[in-house]
Order: C-alpha cells, then structure tokens, then sequence
C-alpha cells in the first residue's frame, strides 16, 4: 500500500491533539472523538465515492471517529450514534469487538455496499471502514445533530452544523444528547469533510484506500483535461489506471494507464484528449503486485466546449479522432493535389477514422457537421 504524506500529516494533527489544548471545540468521550463529517459527497471539484460504486450519492456520507490518545486502545463496542429524526436514537450501534488502537481511526459509511441485494454477492469492506447500511442519508445537507454515546448511553457528546444549533436540539429526540456537550462546527462544503476547525477541502480520512500525497485534474486551454497525482512510494503498485465518466453516465470506463516507478517521491500525469461537455468525473484504479485493487477519490473538470473541430492527434500514425460538440460527422480527406482519398460517415463524437493505408506526408480533413464545412491540415507518419 502506498504510503501516504496525507496520512502522516493526519496522524501528526491526531498527535498534537491529544499533546495540547484543542481551539476548535471536539466532540470527544474520555480519547475518542468526531474527526470529521461528509454530509454531502458530491462537489466541485472534489467528490467522495466512499464505496467505490461509481456513483456519488448519499450511501457514500461517512462519519470519521478517533482514538485521540497515543497510549491508550479503546474498545468502542456497542457505541451508539444518530441524529434527532426518526426512527429513534440511536440510527447504528457500532458492533462487537471494534477496537480502536492508540491515534487509530475508523470511518462509519453510510451504505459501503449499496448493491449487495441485486448482485447477491457480499462486497468487501476494507479495513478501518465500518458499513452501517442505511437505506437513507443519516447526516442532512442542510443542517443537522450528530451524537456519539457510549455503549452506556451515560456518556455522549454531539455536533451541530448548517441551519441547526446545539440550542434547536430537542432531548427527547435523543436521549444520551447534553447541551453541556454539544459543539457547532458551522457550514460545509459540498463534496469536503467538516472538522471541528470548518470545511477542509485538502483534507483525506486516513482509512480511504489508494493514499495519495496530491490528485487534481486542470481543465486546459485547449480543451483537454490534465491529471496529476503524486505518491510517496510504489513498493507495492504497478499500475495505475485511469478511468472516467461524463455527468450523462452511470459507470467509469478506462481511458488509459500509467506504470508505476519505484525510486521514490513520484509524479505522474495524463492527459485527457476527448472530455464531452459538462462535468467529467475522473478516478484512479490501483493495480498492485499482489492483485489488490485500490481507487481513490473522485476528480471532475467542468468543460465548456466550443463549437470548434479537432483533429487527434494531428500528426497521425495509424488512426485519428474527430472531436467536436456533437455527433454526425462526414469526413472527406484529399492529398495536397486535392484528389479525394476517404470518405466516411462517423456516427460518434470521437470516433475514430483509420488511415494507417496513407503514404506519409500531408493531407487535408474536410468535416462536414450538419451545418457547416471545416477544413483542417495533418500529417501522416
């Protein structure tokens, strides 16, 4: 697994915490606390695909608990947590022999296996992650209240945020819930966990899979779309695959790969020839030596496309796309003498026109689009 400098720094803060006083106020019981919340997965441009189902939706929410103390483990069994809504207090119990280690901590997922009862296959649920399998989004996009009791229920300590304050509370709705005990942590961004400190968009729970030190994904000048990711180390990788799906799309396809290296601090980059219009979603799939398969978080570009015509690439060896805004295209190529060469009908925005038969040197691409001529030099190999 990759080493993460995300997580040592998530394991410093945890340290620091439990060394001095904390500013922001903590919703802790005795060294276990609320690190962080995912109220609404989805944003731009960051969004969490918790489960890693290809969607993002409200099964992905997470709840992040921590055992801030570097001494001591503590068994968390039985613990109750929940908001003030129907059914009653508490919404999931944390189950039978859930340990919590000295600075270790757990993300309880809203519904990590959303899809289990239509492929009638359990999924796997990694390490450090608990699915509580409800039907329903627990924490309100709005506004809510969190309460963490013991197992007990005489201990407990809550969180507020958005529209909702620690005053809105009505007790009854959760018995363990102490006024004394409540902490607002303000407004959230959609698509980044809230810490008690605000919203952090650079901010990575230590449990999700695929540990990278950086991932973005740029929107360029000419309408492609450049990943970069970094990683500390590669011991265990060999692969890294690119995947992505327009905002019209249900599933992810793979767009292309990159080996990993191993000699240390890496970077890496793709780039993206043919994003549609809209948002594009991207990921990375992690192929390691021993056959686990790790993704990371979800990446989008929101892209503008202009009513332009491109040929890619445009220095051709064996086949060439025709990108555009929409489908339908004709194209016609010709020599420099202007003697026709191919034609073909492409029914497809980015199909691909094969041309490995031409001798090497320069055509011209005539792209009839429906509505209009568009002419455009290339260069066979």
């Amino acid at each position: 697994m990759i080493t993460s400098l995300c997580r040592l720094t998530a394991l410093i803060t945890i340290l620091l915490l439990s060394l001095v006083p904390r500013v922001c106020a903590q919703c802790t019981i005795d060294s276990v606390g609320i690190q962080s919340l995912l109220i609404d997965p989805t944003g731009n441009p960051f969004s969490f695909d918790t489960n890693r189902d290809g969607q993002v939706n409200s099964s992905d929410e997470f709840i992040e608990i921590c055992n801030y103390s570097m001494a001591t483990m503590v068994d968390i069994s039985g613990w109750q947590i929940g908001d003030d809504d129907p059914p009653p207090y508490a919404d999931f119990v944390i189950p039978t022999e859930t340990i919590l280690q000295p600075g270790e901590c757990i993300i309880l997922v809203n519904n990590y296996c959303p899809n289990d009862s239509l492929t009638g296959t359990p999924c796997e649920v990694p390490d450090g992650v608990i699915d509580m399998g409800l039907e329903s989004a627990l924490l309100g996009n709005s506004g809510d209240v969190i309460t963490l009791a013991n197992a007990s229920g005489e201990s407990s300590c809550s969180v507020t945020y958005g529209d909702v304050n620690c005053t809105d509370v009505d007790p009854l709705d959760i018995p363990p819930f102490s006024n004394g005990d409540c902490d607002y942590w303000g407004q959230d961004v959609d698509g980044c966990p809230l810490l008690a400190e605000g919203d952090s968009c650079s901010y990575l729970p230590l449990t999700l899979p695929l540990e990278l030190i950086s991932f973005s994904a740029l929107a360029l000048d000419d309408q492609r779309v450049q990943l970069e990711w970094i990683v500390a180390e590669t011991e265990s990788s060999y692969m890294f695959e690119v995947e992505w799906r327009s905002e019209n799309m249900t599933a992810f396809s793979k767009i292309g790969e990159v080996s990993a290296n191993d000699d240390g601090y890496l970077s890496y980059t793709f780039i993206h020839d043919t994003p549609l219009s809209g948002l594009n979603y991207y990921r990375l799939k992690e192929r390691e030596i021993t056959g686990t398969i790790n993704y990371s978080d979800l990446r989008s570009v929101d892209i503008k496309l202009e009513r332009q015509i491109r040929l890619i690439p445009n220095i051709v060896d064996q086949s060439m796309k025709i990108n555009g805004q929409f489908d339908n295209y004709t194209i016609s190529v010709f020599d420099i003498s202007g003697k026709l060469i191919r034609e073909k009908f492409l029914k497809r925005n980015n199909e691909s026109i094969d041309l490995y038969h031409l001798q090497s040197g320069y055509y011209v691409a005539r792209i009839f689009t429906g509505e209009r001529y568009v002419t455009k030099k290339f260069f066979k190999i």
